[in-house]
């Protein structure tokens, strides 16, 4: 039984984090951009990485100084990916270094992590600087899981956490874990960090056979924005402090501690996702009556992956046209006859398509019945599809050339501001220039008479302005004489 508690990387045993700011991308004091996560004992170790050829260099050493399946502690730092730049796996190592000095450990069980701009020079100093006072900011609580959760933190606009809590071989055994990921996310796990702790008892080869069948059901299957990250790292540490027996093959204990850690990373996948750059809709494909797993995970790739359903689905547009677009171009063989496809939100679910038929009452049916040419006479289909504001047209090509110009419009209609004429300068009157001699233009537009014209030199007009304006030039009564020479 799996149960979902709080704490994070602290929820199990023995772990503490820390989150500091020492300036490596930014001045910010209030963003945190160094996490540093310690087991008080060694742990199991393992991690899965990006599937880009283009890696960043803390990935060669966190593959190095996991060659014993043994680790200690994590660090991490945000702002900068140190990835195709100068000196990038020495800045690494140095980074392992330090935090190796501050804990008390072997710089080889510390395990480096990096996220942010591409091509820049770490400043590793700033790290190295800031990595005592960082160490004396470990806590075992929630805050330090917190801290250490924002300081992984790029372009995400909420922080992923969560805890779970199950029974292995009769001991309660926790799982926490803390995860970054919002841009360049891609099935085979991209852009993401995502840091896993574990009090369970468990074999460093279990746990890597752990770790890879759950990424597979739940990092691989995630999409944003189709790009696929140079930094993409998923690590877990196992430092056995629970007191169950330690997990050597699979078996009960093997399968409880197996769907507590995929529930875990199934939930901090779809953190992630909702959480995509630009994203307002979480969109969640499944597929059932498919030959084998392979192929569904196939088909539903395609569907969340194609530009066309995402833009369905942020026009709030049941648009199931696109979805069996998607699935026919996605190399699996099925019967486009005996596919039915249901869209399903918090207002309901409705099935569109239903063994090559639309269904009767469907917003795409409706969209797709014959219109009338003259949208004045009531030819527009208005149709209410699934979280659309009531009275919208649907968005199919017909309608939309007539969706602006449809009356009568159930919305209401600022009328159009008539603008009056303009007035016909009067004929035999001196139009005003900046050299003419009677308005007095040249003078910076103070008004001047003629002096033959034996009026006062200011004269009153009530509501008129003597200066000139960019809109509205002045502009002389239409009695004033053509000229008094």
């Amino acid at each position: 039984m799996v149960s979902w508690i709080d704490g994070g990387v602290c929820a199990a045993q023995g772990f503490r984090a820390a989150g500091l700011h020492v300036g490596v991308k930014t001045h910010n004091v209030n963003k945190k951009d160094v996490a540093l996560i310690v087991s008080d004992s060694d742990c199991a170790a393992a991690a899965v990485f990006t599937t880009n050829v283009v890696k960043a260099a803390p990935i060669h050493v966190t593959k190095a100084h996991l060659a014993n399946g043994r680790a200690r502690a994590v660090v991490a730092n945000s702002g900068n990916a140190n990835a195709c730049a100068p000196m990038g796996e020495e800045n690494a190592k140095r980074m392992c270094a330090a935090a190796a000095k501050a804990i008390g450990c072997g710089a080889e069980d510390v395990l480096v992590c990096s996220t942010g701009v591409i091509g820049q020079t770490l400043r590793v100093n700033v790290i190295e600087e800031g990595m005592e006072e960082l160490a004396g900011l470990l806590e075992r609580s929630g805050a330090g899981s917190d801290a250490a959760a924002h300081a992984i933190m790029t372009t995400d606009t909420v922080k992923k956490e969560a805890a779970v809590e199950t029974t292995v071989g009769g001991k309660t055994v926790r799982i926490g874990g803390i995860a970054k990921g919002s841009g360049m996310i891609h099935p085979n796990m991209g852009t993401m960090l995502c840091f896993i702790t574990t009090d369970c008892a468990i074999s460093p080869e279990m746990i890597r056979e752990a770790l890879v069948d759950t990424a597979h059901v739940s990092f691989n299957r995630i999409s944003v924005d189709g790009d696929t990250s140079t930094n993409d790292t998923c690590l877990v540490l196992a430092n056995g402090l629970a007191g169950n027996e330690t997990i050597t093959g699979e078996g009960e204990d093997y399968a409880a501690f197996l769907e507590a850690l995929k529930a875990l990373c199934v939930r901090l996948a779809r953190m992630m996702a909702k959480d995509g750059e630009g994203a307002r809709h979480l969109i969640t494909c499944t597929v059932s009556g498919a030959k084998d797993e392979e192929s569904a995970q196939t088909i539903a790739k395609s569907v969340i992956s194609s530009t066309l359903t995402k833009a369905a689905i942020f026009g709030c547009d049941a648009n199931w046209g696109r979805v069996l677009c998607a699935m026919g171009y996605s190399g699996e063989e099925f019967d486009p006859d005996k596919v039915d496809v249901a869209f399903a939100s918090a207002a309901g679910e409705t099935f569109t398509w239903t063994g090559g038929w639309t269904t009767p009452g469907s917003p795409r049916q409706r969209a797709q019945t014959p219109h009338n040419p003259h949208p004045r006479k009531g030819g527009v289909q208005w149709s209410k599809p699934i979280g659309r504001a009531p009275w919208r047209p649907s968005s199919s090509p017909w309608e939309s050339r007539w969706r602006r110009n449809a009356w009568p419009r159930p919305w209401p209609v600022r009328p159009k501001r008539r603008r009056r004429p303009a007035r016909p300068w009067p004929s035999g009157m001196c139009r005003p220039t900046p050299a003419c001699g009677c308005c007095g233009w040249s003078t910076g537009g103070r008004w001047s008479p003629p002096p033959s014209t034996g009026r006062g030199s200011r004269p009153s007009w009530p509501g008129k302005s003597r200066t000139s304006s960019p809109r509205r030039p002045w502009r002389p009564w239409p009695w004033w004489p053509t000229s008094s020479r």
